[in-house]
């Protein structure tokens, strides 16, 4: 059996775990490079030095756009302002060994339409955020003066294909393109039909709307990244990046919410661990109960609850921002006290009655 050969870095995580580069064929849980891209440390290049260079990363697994996904990396545009291309996110489903074209193709549409692969230079069907550092609306692309980022689909950088943006990537229209490398978090929320694109914290563009319609089987759609040079070296990396999915309600703006939790003292018979004495000096906020440490196993009657355990309630502040803590609870059986039968008592006649059942039960 032939296994093709590995590099072993931290460049890329999906749930957790590391992705290896493949220098063959790709395998389960490797990520390919294609063009001029090559590993830099825990960095990748996606494109090499030199004019109108290209390059991709593609992970071999795929995804499924019916679930939610988080995606941070930091993205570094190179130090020299007078050229560019940028990054582009894609999410596409032609295929692997794909390549778009250079300068304003981004290595995702057509561009400078060399050394493209896999086919036609622009990579189709495809949903493209790009962070674009060159204005090339005079080459018809969608673009404005200041370094910007959009959403693009299949493959296109002209405005027909745009379902969102041009947007200045900083307020004031500053350069990315300073040498240093910069937060990129990513969301896509399924139930809301949310995808949204953060940039050093800041919220930059939104699509509302469904960009699974943009694929024939949205089950199964490939990621990863492309980028170009244009006329002058350019080289632009992407570092730390780390997949997340079906993770609900995913943000890339949350704070923790403080949330408190003291144990209940022993329940007779019912517990209940919606009592608010229980998470009293918490945050407030929407609380949640649960059966397991992961929060995906949700208590049917958490104020109804007849066994003795370790359950889990679940603070939400914002959507998306949440904090786990567990409960101890105890119950109690009730146990029905049993005493002799009295048989017969006199009118008038005192009687003494027992303050201990026959089964051990005290009380008054």
């Amino acid at each position: 059996m032939f296994f093709a050969p590995l590099i072993f870095c931290q460049t890329i995580t999906v749930n957790g775990s590391t992705l290896n580069q493949t220098l063959g064929a790709c395998d389960v849980n490797t990520y390919q490079l294609l063009g001029t891209s090559s590993a830099n440390g825990s960095c990748i290049n996606i494109n090499g030095g030199g004019n109108f260079q290209q390059g991709a990363v593609w992970v071999c697994n795929t995804i499924s756009l019916y679930q939610s996904f988080k995606l941070n990396f930091k993205a570094n545009f190179g130090s020299d302002q007078t050229t560019g291309d940028g990054i582009a996110f894609v999410l596409q489903s032609e295929g692997l060994g794909v390549l778009g074209g250079t300068g304003g193709g981004m290595g995702y549409a057509i561009g400078n339409p060399i050394n493209c692969l896999g086919g036609a230079c622009p990579i189709e069907p495809s949903v493209t955020v790009e962070f674009d550092t060159y204005n090339g609306s005079s080459f018809g692309d969608n673009d404005v003066p200041c370094n910007h980022t959009s959403i693009q689909t299949d493959g296109s950088t002209a405005s027909s294909a745009t379902i969102s943006g041009p947007e200045c990537l900083l307020p004031s229209g500053s350069s990315i393109v300073d040498g240093a490398d910069h937060d990129i978090c990513i969301t896509w929320n399924p139930f809301a039909l949310q995808y949204r694109v953060y940039f050093d914290g800041a919220l930059v563009t939104a699509y509302n709307g469904d960009i699974r319609s943009f694929f024939a089987s949205p089950s199964s759609v490939y990621w990863g990244f492309t980028s170009s040079s244009g006329g002058a070296t350019q080289i632009h990396s992407v570092c730390e990046i780390e997949m997340q999915t079906s993770i609900p309600s995913p943000t890339c703006t949350c704070t923790t919410p403080n949330l408190i939790v003291t144990d209940p003292a022993p329940f007779c018979g019912i517990g209940n661990i919606t009592d608010a004495s229980i998470t009293a000096g918490s945050e407030s906020g929407n609380l949640t109960y649960w059966n397991n440490s992961s929060c995906t196993n949700s208590l049917t009657n958490p104020n109804l609850l007849f066994n003795s355990g370790i359950f889990y309630i679940q603070l939400e502040t914002t959507p998306g921002c949440t904090s786990s803590q567990p409960v101890n609870l105890t119950v109690n059986n009730l146990i029905a006290p049993d005493f002799d039968i009295i048989s017969h008592i006199c009118e008038g006649e005192p009687i003494n009655l027992p303050t201990t059942s026959l089964n051990g039960i005290n009380g008054t």
